[in-house]
């Protein structure tokens, strides 16, 4: 019996609800009104905002030769590392949305009035975001940059020169790696060069010592010339370590060959240090092709330069109408229910 009151009672409140709600049916229609002309205002009197479209993809490896390393296999001397497309790439897109990046590009492409514009440079950034073109590729390479503005030509000018400030960017960061190798490896070549030539000057002193000290005894001895007749019976293996037996003129004209060399490099008489040098000249060749191609090598691959959208994706005036009709019924709603609870407290 409880049970049945209980069921009876919830079907009268519900009637009464629904009567309550007729009854101010046109609060209802009025809260739906105002809100439905309130977004259809908001939505006609706001900027429209239009979606500015580039993909990039990593940059052929063809196209990085005019500033690639020479591969080295002389002197033992290591070469600086290739540069590598898909690393260049990848810190490219860990770059592009960076804040950090996306500043020192607007401290330097804004206008003067707008660089100090916190809420525009805010709305560049929220407005920039990176997708895949195919998602479903299992290692997508080409990206969708997407930037979104007010004004088609200026969302096009700026993605466009952000990208062309991002390119010299990843450009001169990778570039300066690369010529800190080489200063690197010129270094270890002429410490190299120096050691042998030390060495080399040092082995030609002693050589010089020995030579000069068998001239002095071929003089003590007479011997201007190899006494040929007198070892025309005897061993050749005799004359080891007795080279006064060469005589004053052989051993002149000899001292006078080796102290020429004294205080010269030895690059002539020593294949090592010859190819130290050759692997120094490569070296800087290479230094040399950084300057000259420095700003003409594309570090990545625009596909397609920004565009505009030919119609505007915002304000959605359908989301906001439906938003507003939505609102309009709850609030309506509520403002009657609590009109007749307030009325119900007052009886």
């Amino acid at each position: 019996m409880s049970m049945e009151n209980t069921l009876d009672s919830d079907e009268i409140d519900l009637a009464k609800l629904i009567r309550n709600l007729w009854q101010g049916k046109w609060i209802i229609v009025a809260w739906t009104a105002t809100l439905i002309l309130l977004m259809l205002c908001y939505a006609l009197l706001r900027t429209p905002i239009y979606k500015i479209e580039s993909i990039i993809s990593h940059a052929q490896s063809s196209s990085l030769i005019p500033i690639q390393p020479s591969i080295l296999d002389i002197a033992g001397v290591h070469s600086v590392p290739q540069l590598d497309q898909n690393v260049i790439y990848n810190s490219t897109l860990l770059q592009l949305d960076s804040i950090n990046v996306l500043r020192e590009f607007w401290s330097i492409y804004s206008p003067d009035e707008a660089k100090g514009d916190d809420d525009k440079f805010r709305s560049f950034v929220n407005g920039l975001s990176i997708e895949s073109v195919n998602p479903k590729a299992p290692e997508p390479q080409s990206k969708r940059i997407v930037a979104r503005f007010s004004e088609p030509k200026e969302g096009e000018d700026t993605l466009n020169a952000y990208l062309e400030f991002l390119g010299k960017r990843v450009q001169m960061q990778f570039i300066e790696d690369v010529n800190r190798s080489f200063k690197a490896s010129l270094v270890t070549v002429d410490n190299s060069i120096s050691l042998l030539e030390e060495d080399a000057q040092k082995n030609l002193s002693y050589e010089l010592l020995k030579l000069k000290e068998n001239y002095e005894i071929a003089k003590s001895l007479k011997i201007t010339a190899t006494p040929y007749k007198d070892l025309e019976n005897i061993g050749l293996t005799i004359l080891d370590g007795r080279d006064y037996l060469l005589g004053t003129d052989a051993l002149t004209l000899q001292i006078n060959m080796l102290s020429a060399r004294q205080g010269q490099s030895m690059r002539a008489y020593n294949k090592r240090i010859n190819d130290l040098f050759l692997a120094r000249s490569i070296i800087e060749s290479d230094i040399a092709k950084l300057v000259e191609f420095k700003g003409f090598v594309s570090m990545f691959k625009i596909e397609n330069r920004a565009e505009s959208s030919i119609d505007h994706i915002g304000p959605k005036k359908l989301i906001l109408l439906i938003g507003g009709l939505i609102a309009g019924l709850f609030f309506g709603c509520l403002h009657v229910l609590l009109v007749n609870l307030m009325k119900r407290d007052g009886d």
